[in-house]
């Protein structure tokens, strides 16, 4: 068959590559007051803890359904998304890239 067509970013036109995700991101929700970005240059360095993991569903928790997040799958858009049932790959597109961009960072180092 047909592949799936590529995701719908929600970019608006001159925006150079920043999309709805860009715009609804809240990066100080996610790192600590006064953090900067810091290198870990072993990816075996690069393990998210429980704590941190939490804060990081707190804040979907805080803001999926308030922003009207939307599925990043191509065969599903529009499809509203809930907390209860955010993938992996939502997660990546509305928080994880949003976040890093500008620092060019792993969540990881982020936060």
């Amino acid at each position: 068959g047909k592949p799936p067509p590529a995701i719908q970013k929600k970019e608006d036109p001159g925006s150079r590559g920043i999309t709805e995700a860009d715009k609804l991101m809240k990066v100080d929700e996610l790192r600590a007051e006064g953090k900067k970005p810091c290198a870990i240059w072993e990816t075996e360095d690069r393990a998210i803890t429980l704590p941190q993991l939490q804060d990081l569903l707190a804040y979907i928790n805080r803001n999926c359904v308030s922003q009207r997040w939307t599925s990043s799958n191509p065969r599903t858009p529009g499809t509203l998304l809930e907390p209860e049932t955010i993938n992996l790959y939502d997660v990546v597109f509305w928080v994880v890239k949003p976040a890093t961009r500008a620092d060019e960072c792993s969540y990881i180092e982020l936060i």
